[in-house]
């Protein structure tokens, strides 16, 4: 019963451990998606340049202050930039399909975020403290759901343990009973009876409860 109890924490724990992996993973998709609107609006701002520039090179050239093959490389300059702008559109929807596995509407189905909705700018990053590292360190070791797991496991093979020492005492049994005759019998057995008994016993070899014994404390030393 006890390892019943523990077993049924440890399946909490890893539901939980399921919980963040899956919030870990959506954020990711959101923040690839999101520098994916990045690099398209970052491309659409690199091919308007060159389109504006264009201009500015054909008035040029036709006064004659710079020669014609500038403007052709500009034109290819803007084929390529366009073909950029293509491929970041591919990147934000391919990006989009892959956070639909974790926005969804309230009847549970998949949602393609809208480009409208990329945020203006990426976050600022910012650096550790040494104090801060540590700190969030003693907080993982006290919520992380793998060290709780570790924990009740290591509970549960101490009842193993436990269970183990226990089949290796002697078995000491105490009874306690009474008897009457009841019916209509002639023959009767005497007076009522009470008995008490006392039963020991002690295996010559316990190999079996020694080798459980050892089996759960290498166990123990592999979870510490």
């Amino acid at each position: 019963l006890e390892k019943a109890r523990i077993g049924r924490r440890i399946a909490d724990l890893s539901v939980d451990q399921q919980r963040l992996v899956v919030r870990q993973m959506a954020t990711r998709r959101y923040w690839d998606w999101a520098a994916a609107g990045q690099r398209l609006r970052i491309a659409h701002d690199v091919l308007r340049v060159a389109e504006e520039r264009d201009a500015a090179l054909r008035e040029a050239s036709q006064l004659g202050q710079i020669p014609a093959i500038e403007v052709t490389e500009n034109q290819r300059q803007i084929l390529q930039r366009r073909s950029q702008v293509v491929d970041a559109e591919r990147g934000l929807q391919l990006t989009a399909i892959d956070l639909s596995l974790f926005y969804r509407d309230t009847a549970g189905q998949p949602l393609l975020a809208a480009q409208d909705r990329v945020p203006p700018a990426l976050p600022a990053t910012s650096t550790l403290t040494q104090e801060q590292e540590t700190e969030d360190q003693k907080k993982a070791l006290t919520l992380r759901p793998e060290i709780g797991r570790l924990a009740e496991q290591k509970q549960q093979t101490r009842v193993d343990v436990r269970m183990a020492e226990n089949d290796r005492k002697p078995a000491v049994d105490l009874g306690l009973g009474f008897t009457t005759d009841n019916g209509s019998g002639t023959i009767l057995r005497g007076p009522n009876e009470v008995k008490a008994s006392l039963r020991f016993e002690l295996p010559f070899q316990r190999r079996a409860a020694t080798g459980k014994l050892r089996s759960a404390e290498a166990k123990l030393s592999q979870i510490d």
